[in-house]
């Protein structure tokens, strides 16, 4: 699993995950055995088109495929996940109410890949890895765009 992980993080680049499509009876997936991609299904990590071979990165299989290939370690990633949390916690400043911005906005204002920002919401990654309160999608379905930074964004969970 950590190796599929691995390589469809890795094929991703900047992609948002509900931009790419994986298609496991590829070439350059035939290393992956059926059981491995039933397994990533089963632990959500990836979803699929029914009675196809199109399977597509969840935010938690995005961020298990970060921590597993060890880009969460590399410099410019936590360069990447610094500035995005800066600009969040920029959005919301001195501010006693939420703020709603598109994730075009915040790749904008934060110089980011929108793949990055898309994935980092979707996952949760700033929430987990610096154990914060985090940004959200204010819709939990398609098309998930907006962004939703809580007042106290940035403050530690009790």
């Amino acid at each position: 699993m950590e190796h599929a992980l691995s390589v469809l993080v890795r094929d991703l680049q900047d992609k948002a995950v509900s931009e790419m499509v994986f298609y496991a009876d590829r070439p350059e997936y035939a290393d992956i055995f059926s059981t491995t991609w039933q397994e990533l299904r089963d632990r959500v990590m990836l979803t699929q088109i029914p009675q196809t071979q199109i399977h597509w990165l969840t935010g938690p299989g995005w961020y298990e495929g970060v921590k597993v290939s060890g880009l969460r370690n590399n410099p410019w990633f936590v360069q990447y996940m610094s500035k995005l949390s800066a600009t969040l916690k920029d959005y919301v400043k001195g501010r006693q109410d939420e703020r709603l911005v598109t994730a075009y906005n915040v790749a904008q204002d934060a110089s980011l890949p929108f793949g990055f920002v898309y994935n980092a919401i979707e996952s949760r990654l700033l929430d987990r890895e610096f154990n914060i309160r985090g940004a959200e999608w204010t819709i939990q379905r398609a098309p998930k765009l907006i962004i939703r930074v809580p007042p106290n964004f940035g403050h530690k969970p009790l």
